[in-house]
């Protein structure tokens, strides 16, 4: 990578942007590139060596997305008073701080809640009430007893 596109990616994460976005704004970069040197520099940064290449991209990389994610949360606090749902939609939603801004469902009662939909959806109407009143109460004929 040069220094030209990694200033570039800098520039798109800290307005916000994921490393796909990034990269895709970027010319002569593929997306699984800057992945790959993200993930070498946060290999590198958890083994406790920081002088790599990849390891200072990956740095700058965190230090953007905290910027970020700090700029909203003073955006959030500054504007309490007056109306903080876009700064917040926006933490529980973008990809670098969904996991400690989202919503936090249980997914095993929301996969069987939509489950249950699904199949309430397949079901076939009702009947009528009126051709329930005329349905016989018995579900054995009488010449069956």
């Amino acid at each position: 990578m040069t220094w030209a596109r990694i200033r570039r990616i800098r520039r798109y994460v800290r307005r916000g942007a994921d490393l796909n976005v990034a990269a895709d704004l970027t010319p002569g970069i593929s997306a699984s590139t800057v992945y790959r040197h993200y993930r070498n520099g946060n290999s590198d940064l958890q083994a406790g060596d920081s002088t790599t290449p990849d390891a200072r991209f990956a740095q700058m990389i965190n230090r953007e997305r905290a910027r970020f994610e700090m700029g909203n949360v003073d955006i959030l606090m500054d504007s309490r008073a007056d109306d903080p749902r876009n700064a917040r939609w926006l933490l529980e939603h973008h990809p670098a701080t969904r996991d400690r801004w989202g919503d936090r469902t249980d997914t095993v009662t929301d996969a069987a809640a939509a489950a249950l939909a699904l199949l309430a959806a397949r079901l076939p109407p009702p009947p009528p009430a009126a051709s329930l009143a005329a349905a016989p109460l018995s579900l054995v004929d009488k010449e069956d007893q």
